[in-house]
């Protein structure tokens, strides 16, 4: 089956520079650093218009506090669970730790990670950053698998494994007693009696 093509829209901007627009992107920004530490973003319009933003030296901490900031809220998009947006809020954070800003993100990767977290903890009787890091090394190490291993499919595998599925299933029902979810039983007795 082939796959359709991605369209790439070629514009002459106001300043005299052709920028491509792919698919329905409408807006793209690049940033650099000049001579003198100031930071300058220039961002093209699909309509042809350019914005250059220099950024002032006193300012220049506000902006990174706001960028690191940014990319820890980014990091957990789309998850439910506090406790998933916690770990998918410290790989970043470990990420960036190391140096390193860019890595692709795994889409829902952290989805059902604190409850698998938490069972290894109790299945091991390691402490949580040690099951974290246990878990970091053996994704760096199957980076280069084929295919590469992926967070979601590491804790699929765990999830796989009877005893800790029965963990997983005991903080589940631990969790959901808590959140005060509706008991189901009742709710189905009260529906067929009435």
């Amino acid at each position: 089956m082939a796959t359709k093509e991605t369209e790439v829209k070629s514009v002459h901007m106001n300043d005299g520079r052709t920028q491509d627009f792919s698919g329905k992107r409408q807006v793209t920004s690049e940033g650099f650093v000049l001579d003198d530490g100031k930071i300058k973003l220039v961002t093209d319009f699909s309509n042809g218009q350019t914005l250059t933003t220099i950024l002032p030296l006193e300012l220049k901490d506000k902006a990174a506090a706001h960028g690191l900031k940014q990319k820890i809220h980014d990091s957990f998009a789309g998850e439910k669970n506090v406790g998933d947006m916690y770990e998918a809020a410290n790989a970043i954070k470990q990420q960036i730790e190391t140096g390193e800003w860019n890595a692709k993100r795994e889409a829902g990767g952290f989805s059902g990670a604190s409850l698998v977290l938490q069972a290894l903890v109790e299945y091991t009787g390691k402490t949580m950053e040690q099951v974290r890091v246990f878990l970091q090394n053996k994704l760096e190490a199957g980076k280069n698998s084929e295919p590469p291993l992926t967070r979601q499919a590491l804790y699929a595998s765990f999830r796989k494994n009877q005893k800790i599925r029965e963990i997983i299933t005991k903080l589940e029902t631990a969790r959901d007693e808590k959140e005060g979810t509706a008991d189901a039983d009742a709710a189905l007795a009260e529906l067929a009696s009435a």
